[in-house]
């Protein structure tokens, strides 16, 4: 029996590196995944670019893993082969000569025609040549630049495919060099022998000590920083937003105050200052991570674990988590926990840098408020109600006629200077951290009519931090505070104000009643704000009086009616035939919401274009015109599956009958009832849209999940239609 001979010198070579942070991955294990491998280059093709695609060159490589004596590799060593691609310069692209060593950095790992291979893709891999006739590195760079921004647009990351070698890669791949030529001697020895055929040793490595995941700032963290990305962080969260679109990540934006120079800024509404936009990363939340991200709180430190930072498709910095390693921190704690107590520190550093102070809001008192304009304002928490709608009621003590009057006992002495205001969305959470007495900071609120009620109310929505305590040291918030208790003082101890007293503080009404234009064929009486507040908006008590029964709950017998889902809807042969089904609404058409009315000639039957003003076929003037309500609605299941569109309309459904028949473009009046009555539906999506049309800055969608009640019918073409009947909150 022959027995083999050990070998020994440079053929003894184990493949593999571990030096540092930086590890390479024998060519045999380097089968899955992303990353570093460096090998002897044993075949090699020129960079070539074809039409319409990028820059790519191609090389077989090898190392003592894929070339042994102990398995016969050494004479035909197992094909380990390489594609590299870039998109501009072609000497982004390694170029080395057969014997060179070449290390190739973050290169994917995948199989080609049954044998493994890797593939660096341009915004990912860094390579560098080893010479061994110099010892040296080599790029041959030439007059391509050193680094680009990798967005089309020339922002994004600032990335290099040129990687500088450490000495102990440098000696690493001297020793490449060394059992390359010891391999190339053997061959030429044992050329005509035949060699015994041995058992397949396993790969070995070097290994020096290991590379924990560390806790890192975000100016730290990188995709290139060991080990691959990874890194634990203490975080604000600063905005979420979670798609429509199923198999989508949540997005959360969060800030530990650092800025990383690879970010670009953040330019959204809700990032107002400069100097925080640039500190701003965006985390894809998914899977187990994805469920808790909508859960997470505006203004909440949280500790997050095993986050990766990694380069965006579009070339921006970014990061990933998947796994729900996720806890909220509170600052009590930070006696006991060294990062939170350093990063407490930090953003109280940020917060008194000249660079990062936004210029604060102008703050407006209740009495100068006007409707359907967004104002900011220092209140006292009167009163708070969270059911099936959220709702705070809030003053400083200034009086505005158009508010309502409130009966209940902590309304007392108070009238017409509480804003009843309407939260939404993240505001809705924000608000129950506060108790009632606290004096808070509410930044965009609009007052608004609510036509169903009759009564001005205030309205909070998105997941901006529009509801905070004051600032300590703020002396604009600490005059307004002190103002404020004044007023309160003066209120509380003067004598009780009726309808008819004189304010404390002198009211200034709202400017410019919105007047309801005459109706034609089925116009109302012409009316005012003011009539309506005096005659409908409250009782004879002073009470806000509140219709017996809202839009909403039309066709209160939806507890006589099990739910259905969509695709049971759609299957039912029943027609005409009602159904209740619990979603939300994601979308509708027309985009615009002031579009929603068509205008038809009575003696064609056709429809014309919003602007027109009479019937061109027919030369007949707008007494021939009558106004019809289409609104179309998307709604989808909780579950993201099947969706269905739904008419909602003024010739079938009750919803809309009462609304005045006018162009909305024309008439303001209308166009508001006619928002009152839909917005509890749409939630938000029409500023949603509207944004969207407008290019303005990202909007999160945020609808209700309700019950509805759908009807079917027939349309005079035979087709199916489904109308929204009626919608209520859900029981």
């Amino acid at each position: 029996m022959h027995v083999k001979a050990p070998i020994e010198g440079p053929l003894a070579m184990a493949a593999g590196l571990y030096s540092g942070d930086n590890r390479y991955t024998a060519l045999k294990q380097a089968t899955k995944g992303t990353k570093n491998i460096i090998g002897v280059v044993c075949s090699v093709d020129s960079p070539s670019k074809k039409p319409f695609r990028d820059w790519s060159c191609s090389m077989t490589i090898a190392d003592p893993s894929v070339c042994s004596p102990e398995d016969g590799s050494l004479m035909h060593p197992h094909k380990y082969s390489v594609n590299c691609f870039t998109k501009t310069y072609e000497q982004w692209l390694p170029r080395p000569e057969v014997n060179d060593v070449v290390i190739l950095r973050d290169v994917k790992l995948t199989e080609f025609n049954g044998n493994p291979s890797a593939i660096g893709y341009h915004d990912s891999l860094q390579w560098a040549v080893y010479k061994p006739e110099t010892g040296k590195m080599d790029h041959n760079r030439g007059s391509a630049p050193l680094s680009v921004r990798l967005a089309q647009d020339g922002t994004g990351v600032l990335f290099s495919p040129f990687y500088d070698a450490r000495p102990q890669e440098i000696a690493y791949c001297s020793k490449l060099t060394a059992w390359w030529r010891a391999v190339l001697e053997k061959r030429r020895e044992d050329l005509g022998t035949v060699h015994q055929i041995g058992g397949e040793a396993p790969g070995k490595e070097i290994f020096s000590a290991g590379s924990k995941r560390q806790h890192r700032l975000i100016c730290d963290a990188g995709p290139h920083v060991p080990p691959d990305g990874y890194f634990d962080c203490t975080v604000e969260v600063l905005y979420g937003y979670a798609s429509d679109a199923a198999n989508q990540p949540y997005d959360l934006y969060v800030t530990d105050y650092t800025k990383n120079e690879q970010l670009t800024p953040v330019q959204y509404k809700w990032c107002s200052s400069t100097a925080l936009a640039e500190t701003v990363l965006r985390i894809e939340m998914w899977d187990g991570a994805r469920e808790l991200g909508t859960s997470m709180q505006t203004g909440v430190i949280y500790s997050m674990k095993n986050v990766r930072m990694r380069v965006s498709k579009g070339g921006y910095l970014e990061a990933k988590i998947q796994e729900a390693k996720i806890q909220p921190l509170d600052e009590k704690e930070a006696e006991h926990n060294v990062h939170l107590r350093e990063f407490l520190e930090r953003k109280k550093r940020w917060q008194s840098s000249d660079d990062t102070i936004e210029p604060p809001p102008e703050y407006e008192l209740i009495q100068d408020a006007k409707p359907d304009e967004f104002f900011s304002c220092i209140v006292e928490l009167i009163h708070a109600t969270f059911t099936h709608e959220a709702f705070v009621y809030v003053s400083d003590y200034t009086r505005l006629d158009i508010l309502p009057r409130f009966d209940e006992p902590w309304a007392a002495g108070l009238e017409h200077c509480i804003i009843r205001i309407k939260l939404t969305d993240g505001q809705v959470e924000m608000a129950k951290r506060f108790e009632v007495g606290t004096i808070l900071s509410i930044k965009n609120l609009r007052l608004r009519r609510s036509y169903s009620e009759k009564i001005y109310q205030g309205l909070l929505g998105g997941n901006q931090r529009l509801i905070e305590k004051l600032a300590d040291g703020n002396l604009i918030h600490a005059e307004m505070k002190t103002q404020l208790l004044e007023r309160k003082v003066a209120i509380k101890n003067g004598p009780a104000v009726d309808s008819d007293t004189k304010p404390v503080s002198e009211p200034v009404s709202a400017e410019g009643k919105l007047e309801v234009e005459p109706k034609t064929e089925n116009a109302t009486v012409k009316e005012t704000d003011e009539s309506i507040i005096k005659s409908e908006a409250t009782s004879p008590t002073g009470q806000a009086k509140k219709s017996v029964k809202s839009h909403r709950e039309l066709g209160g017998d939806f507890e006589s009616y099990q739910r259905a889902t969509i695709s049971e809807i759609q299957a039912c042969t029943q027609c005409p035939h009602k159904f209740r089904l619990k979603a939300k609404a994601v979308s509708y058409f027309p985009k615009l919401l002031q579009d929603c009315v068509i205008t038809r000639c009575t003696r064609c039957s056709r429809d014309l274009p919003s602007n027109y003003r009479k019937c061109i076929a027919c030369d007949i003037d707008d007494q021939a015109l009558e106004y019809q309500y289409r609104l179309f609605l998307r709604l989808s299941e909780e579950d993201g599956g099947d969706d269905l569109m739904v008419a909602v309309t003024n010739e079938k459904g009750p919803l809309l009958k009462d609304l005045k028949r006018v162009n909305l473009c024309d008439n303001r009046d209308a166009y508001l009832a006619f928002l009152d009555l839909v917005e509890p539906f749409l939630g938000n999506l029409g500023d949603v849209q509207e944004g969207r049309e407008t290019r303005k800055k990202l909007i999160e969608p945020s609808s209700p999940t309700l019950d509805f009640m759908i009807e079917t019918w027939n349309n005079v073409r035979g087709d199916k239609v489904y109308e929204l009947r009626a919608y209520s909150p859900i029981a």
